[in-house]
């Protein structure tokens, strides 16, 4: 029986909180980490490298808490005010336009946008390049801003795996585009929160997806349309969204770092109570 984990985006709130699901499955005995397949969009990409390459998310979740109980010198707060107004145009169009047309447009904002550094931002994922490998089972998607087109990253492509996270997680506006080989790539949650088509063809797929009801009815419900795009080629999928307590903790801004904490500790408890019900496909 071949297994797919798809992790989606939703910033350092995200990260937290998925971090905080796959530890509270972990104690029950499911491993997300050895699933044959392991896909992670922008926030996504970076706990799924972790698990990927054998991280305890137990420990995942104890280090997220402690991090946000004395952040790091240098954060992302330290930046420019992040100005989404001009990315949240752009989101509101994508049903409308020609989906690599779109992706050329977020492309030239994320290029001409005042963020920090490259340099600085691969710097915050420095714990991915002690890693030293690329994870088999490992992939994360991205977009090049030049011409549109949609990456998906794996241990064939000959990149380092920290250049290829911190490419998944350049939010436009925010966070710079990086150079991979001549080109510039940004956040792969530009084409999806959770691109989950990618894991058609396995008998089981568990969806982590950061973005509430709310947010999916905001965004046409792609995640829905997704489901039923694997559903129809044969998969079991299961889809683990944020629950009442996760939504509160999570707090208005998905980019906030000072709810770390709390968000971990509550998607620790999600992950707790949804084991059983994971159980019941995946062992």
């Amino acid at each position: 029986m071949k297994k797919a984990v798809v992790l989606g985006g939703g910033g350092p709130v995200g990260i937290a909180w998925e971090t905080g699901i796959i530890a509270g499955l972990e104690s029950a005995g499911i491993l997300l980490g050895k699933a044959d397949f392991i896909l992670g969009t922008s926030a996504g990409s970076m706990v799924g490298a972790q698990i990927a390459s054998g991280w305890s998310a137990i420990s995942m979740v104890e280090t997220e808490m402690k991090q946000a109980e004395t952040p790091p010198k240098g954060n992302d707060s330290s930046g420019p005010s992040p100005n989404l107004d001009q990315l949240m145009e752009f989101m509101l169009k994508a049903s409308s336009e020609d989906p690599l047309q779109h992706w050329k447009k977020i492309g030239g904002f994320a290029l001409t946008a005042k963020t920090i550094s490259e340099d600085t931002f691969l710097s915050y994922f420095k714990d991915i390049a002690g890693v030293g490998h690329w994870p088999e089972n490992y992939f994360c998607t991205a977009i090049n801003v030049k011409d549109g087109s949609f990456k998906l990253w794996n241990k064939n492509e000959d990149v380092e795996l920290q250049k290829a996270v911190t490419s998944s997680c350049a939010v436009p506006g925010i966070f710079p585009p990086i150079t991979i080989k001549g080109d510039r790539y940004m956040d792969g949650g530009m084409a999806s929160a959770t691109n989950a088509t990618l894991a058609k063809g396995h008998d089981r797929v568990v969806i982590l997806s950061v973005m509430t009801e709310e947010m999916q009815k905001f965004m046409g419900n792609p995640l829905e349309k997704e489901v039923h795009i694997l559903e129809a080629a044969g998969s079991k999928v299961m889809v683990i969204s944020p629950d009442t307590l996760s939504v509160e903790a999570f707090g208005p801004n998905l980019m906030d770092n000072s709810r770390r904490s709390s968000v971990a500790k509550a998607g620790l408890r999600q992950g707790k109570a949804e084991a059983l019900k994971l159980h019941a496909i995946w062992d």
